[in-house]
């Protein structure tokens, strides 16, 4: 027998809630990543050739709160996401 080998226990398929809250965090972290993207945006704008009458501070910091009302919200799956695992 080869020495390199375990006896692992093969792991269940994902159950439906597993795949949605997977899913869910995909999706999150893709929101997550298009708010950095539209900050960027904003601020190259804001640098480059900025528009009168536009706040981009104002801007910004809308992006911002949702930004992290979005993290906030990623890391509460994936903390429920552990406690089933665990369970």
């Amino acid at each position: 027998m080869n020495n390199a080998q375990t006896d692992s226990i093969p792991e269940a398929p994902p159950t439906p809630e597993e795949e949605r809250a997977a899913r869910h965090l995909r999706m999150l972290a893709r929101t997550a990543e298009i708010h950095m993207e539209v900050m960027e945006a904003t601020r190259t704008e804001a640098v480059e050739a900025p528009q009168p009458g536009i706040d981009y501070g104002q801007r910004v910091s809308v992006i911002a709160k949702s930004l992290r009302l979005t993290l906030l919200l990623e890391q509460k799956f994936a903390g429920q996401r552990a406690e089933r695992r665990k369970a």
